[in-house]
Formats: C-alpha cells, sequence, structure tokens
C-alpha cells in the first residue's frame, strides 16, 4: 500500500513538472482570453457616407486597415460593441466630449481605464487618416 502511494506521489510530481507554470500566459483579463497588456487604441475616422465615425484597433499596432469602426462622431463611442481578436469590447463612462474614460468587456464588465492621447495616424491607399482621441491600457 505505501509504495502504491509513492508511485502514486511521484507519477503526480512528474505531472506536474513536465507542465511548468509560465507566468506570461497567465496574465490575462476577466475573459482568460486577451493579454492584459493589450490596449485599445480609439479616435475618429471619415467613412464612407462621409461622416466621421468612432473607430477603435489594439494600441501599438498598426490601425490601418484593422480599425473596427463605430458609430458616428456627433454620437459617443460608448456601449457599442465592438470585436478584436475574437473578443468582444465596449466603451465606458463617456464625457460630454463622446471620449470614453474606461473600456469593457462585452457584457460590461471593467477592464481598465482609458485616457487621452491625441495623435495623427497616416493611413496610405484609399483609407482616410485616422485623428487618435486616446487609448486604453
Amino acid at each position: 500500500m505505501q509504495f502504491q502511494l509513492s508511485v502514486l506521489a511521484l507519477a503526480a510530481f512528474s505531472f506536474i513538472n513536465a507542465y511548468p507554470f509560465d507566468e506570461q500566459s497567465q496574465a490575462s483579463d476577466i475573459l482568460g482570453r486577451a493579454p492584459i497588456g493589450v490596449g485599445i487604441g480609439y479616435g475618429e475616422e471619415l467613412q464612407s457616407d462621409s461622416v466621421n465615425h468612432w473607430v477603435a484597433w489594439i494600441e501599438g499596432r498598426s490601425a490601418c486597415p484593422a480599425v473596427r469602426i463605430l458609430g458616428s462622431l456627433q454620437g459617443n463611442a460608448c456601449n457599442q460593441v465592438f470585436n478584436i481578436d475574437g473578443q468582444d469590447y465596449k466603451f465606458g463612462d463617456c464625457g460630454s466630449d463622446g471620449n470614453p474614460r474606461s473600456l469593457l468587456d462585452g457584457s460590461g464588465n471593467y477592464l481598465r481605464g482609458c485616457k487621452g492621447d491625441s495623435d495623427k495616424i497616416h493611413c496610405h491607399g484609399s483609407q482616410h487618416d485616422i485623428k487618435k482621441h486616446g487609448k486604453c491600457v
């Protein structure tokens, strides 16, 4: 009996060591899918309907042509679900200027805060340039 327990303990120990803990793969948001460090940039871009729309993209990656188009800039960026890399997001806590103050998952759970970060992103070809308003990182 004691021999069997020793063999089982050794097998369990070997299995655990065969699959070491990887801290980087464990750093994820509340959904357990996207890395916490993935930020979302947001801004505005002229669309084919001749109206500026809110757009979103993964901060740090090229926004052209990878933007997700949201509603018209005449409204705010909040509560419009968009999908990036298989994950649903939406902006929350929009101010009177329409800019979001937080990034939420598709269900409305808080992920991180947003802040202003103005810039002009030059797109090539037929895509219009993007006026960056900020980022959620």
